[in-house]
């Protein structure tokens, strides 16, 4: 005899319809009684819950290819439609507690709508909570948590809990210093390594390191490693605490001295040439960093020659600062603490200086021409030195003064200065 499901079976099928079964010699079986064989039909609100092949499904869903109410059975290679159910209803189990009844669909989705709000009530609820653990006593902590313990009803939700657990063992941390708090690179892949200090000292709250330009440096662990050339802000936030880190990353400095106190006793050649047309300072393009003190008739570098005023930056008589280029000059921003800083640009060739300073939030910027000469003459034939001009002289603190072979880009400018001693 064929498997009944092996039938072809009539559509819209009553209780009065008979099927024929057998080979040969067939016989009239009542479709009540073959219904009786496969059991109530089962509710699917997909295909691919119609997994028993052997049954007769009631589609409920909404997928191409599918009558939402039509029943369905397997023809032997394919789910196929009988039509429209004609039951006045499907003997679903509505309490969802019984295991020989299908499970009514509308529950079901009404059970997990529900389920859906409260998890999501639970997880803000659990975010917020992290956030105002400070403020709760012991006991207080140990209540809410046996509270959503006994309320957990998945794997997600008990690491959740978890870490809502662990949050409030931490001690957050109300400070944190950095040590040190510049980087300087000149090779690419180089790391260095970035201390943090946390306040008070028994705080426990975890460090995140951010790169705000990881083209430049990134940091993994206080560790920070460079990209490329550029300059870059490395920030660590504990607890309510955050710290940053100034980098700074040239693979073609060609000099650099920084975090330096001088009391007429530093004096050193920078490399930076002038005087003819094969000399660095001239025929390649650089830029110059200064971030320094000052005080009354200083020269804080200069060239090493006889003229003065030729590429320098002076302090004269009235503590006027000023930068000079072939004699010719702009005032320089003095702040109150008698600070400077500024960024000079040379592109390679050129007859002038591009001078950058900042003021009220803004970059601002200031050609300085020769007066005399141009810088490949030479009248002008000598090397920058740091410390004074022929000799040291200059007294104060060096901040940052470096020299780099390339012209920097605007971000670089605007981030250097921004993170200036003034």
């Amino acid at each position: 005899m064929s498997k009944i499901n092996d039938l072809p079976l009539l559509p819209n099928p009553t209780a009065d319809m008979y099927c024929l079964v057998g080979k040969g010699d067939l016989q009239k079986v009542p479709w009540s009684a073959i219904m009786g064989q496969i059991g109530s039909p089962y509710i699917a609100t997909t295909a691919a819950g119609m997994t028993d092949k052997t049954r007769v499904y009631v589609y409920q869903g909404s997928e191409s290819g599918y009558t939402s109410g039509n029943w369905y059975y397997w023809n032997g290679s394919a789910w196929t439609s009988g039509g429209t159910y004609n039951s006045a209803a499907v003997d679903t189990d509505k309490t969802l507690t019984q295991s020989d009844k299908p499970a009514d669909s509308a529950v079901v989705g009404k059970e997990i709508g529900s389920l859906k709000e409260s998890l999501g009530n639970v997880n803000e609820e659990i975010s917020g909570l992290k956030g105002v653990g400070s403020g709760l006593t012991t006991e207080q902590k140990r209540y809410i948590i046996s509270l959503f313990k006994s309320a957990v009803y998945s794997e997600n939700m008990s690491d959740m809990v978890t870490a809502l657990e662990n949050s409030f063992n931490t001690i957050p941390a109300t400070g944190i210093k950095l040590s040190p708090t510049t980087l300087k690179f000149s090779g690419i892949g180089d790391t260095q390594k970035i201390t943090a200090t946390l306040t008070p000292d028994t705080a426990t709250s975890s460090i995140l390191w951010e790169s705000n330009n990881t083209d430049v440096v990134t940091v993994k662990d206080g560790v920070a490693t460079a990209v490329s050339d550029g300059i870059a802000t490395i920030t660590a936030t504990s607890g309510s605490a955050t710290a940053k880190c100034n980098v700074t990353v040239n693979t073609k400095e060609l000099y650099s001295v920084s975090n330096k106190i001088c009391n007429a006793d530093f004096y050193e050649a920078t490399g930076l040439k002038f005087g003819s047309d094969t000399a660095n300072g001239w025929n390649k393009s650089w830029t110059l960093f200064m971030n320094c003190s000052i005080d009354y008739d200083q020269n804080v570098y200069g060239l090493n020659n006889d003229i003065k005023e030729g590429m320098d930056l002076r302090v004269n008589g009235a503590g006027n600062a000023n930068v000079y280029f072939g004699r010719g000059s702009i005032k320089l921003n003095l702040s109150s603490n008698r600070n400077v800083a500024y960024v000079a640009v040379h592109e390679a060739n050129a007859n002038n200086l591009q001078v950058y300073q900042y003021s009220d939030d803004n970059v601002t910027t200031t050609t300085v021409t020769p007066l005399y000469s141009r810088l490949n003459n030479s009248y002008y034939d000598g090397e920058v030195c740091v410390g004074g001009n022929k000799q040291a002289t200059y007294t104060g603190a060096i901040h940052d003064f470096s020299i780099v072979m390339r012209k920097v880009i605007n971000s670089e400018i605007e981030t250097y200065l921004k993170g200036c001693v003034y």
